[in-house]
């Protein structure tokens, strides 16, 4: 219902294996749709509300490595707060997933703002920048999102993968 209202497109999530919940917080299920974009999100986002890429108009080129891909329909379980995981804040994605295997794809967390902002009205990382660790730009660098407090848009930006703020950090996620 969701692709359905706010993408457009059809979908069949109904051979996608659901991966084992974690049992210990909060987790949320997010499907992710064969051949999904961050350009085809990011023009949902778009319509929905203000985003600010800093010159960047597709971040498909920009976004070049992913722990995790689109190349099928897939469902990840991700961590539910609205701030990135109290135990990673502050730690750099070199410190807490340098292979990028822990946390959230630039994708999956695009998809949880629309989700989330739907649902709620509201958005994730208000305070705080979730990096988006299981992805890389082509230079290295780690996409990362978050809400500026008075802002009034949804960043997305770059970090270095050295970086480290205390309100940064990244939000988990567990796939098959």
């Amino acid at each position: 219902k969701f692709y359905s209202e706010h993408f457009k497109l059809a979908v069949d999530f109904s051979e996608v294996v659901i991966p084992t919940k974690p049992t210990v917080g909060s987790w949320r299920l997010i499907f992710i749709l064969k051949g999904l974009t961050l350009n085809q999100v990011l023009a949902v986002m778009r319509a929905k509300f203000t985003v600010e890429t800093f010159g960047v108009t597709d971040l498909d080129a920009l976004v070049t490595v992913n722990t995790r891909t689109s190349a099928t329909s897939y469902a990840v379980w991700v961590r539910e707060g609205v701030e990135p995981d109290a135990e990673y804040l502050g730690k750099s994605t070199q410190d807490a997933d340098p292979n990028g295997v822990l946390g959230i794809t630039l994708l999956e967390r695009l998809v949880f703002e629309v989700k989330y902002f739907v649902e709620t009205g509201k958005h994730l990382d208000p305070v705080g920048v979730t990096f988006c660790t299981g992805s890389r730009r082509s230079d290295g660098s780690v996409p990362c999102v978050g809400w500026p407090e008075g802002n009034r848009k949804v960043h997305v930006l770059s970090c270095t993968v050295g970086g480290s703020r205390p309100a940064r950090g990244l939000r988990q996620a567990v796939s098959q």
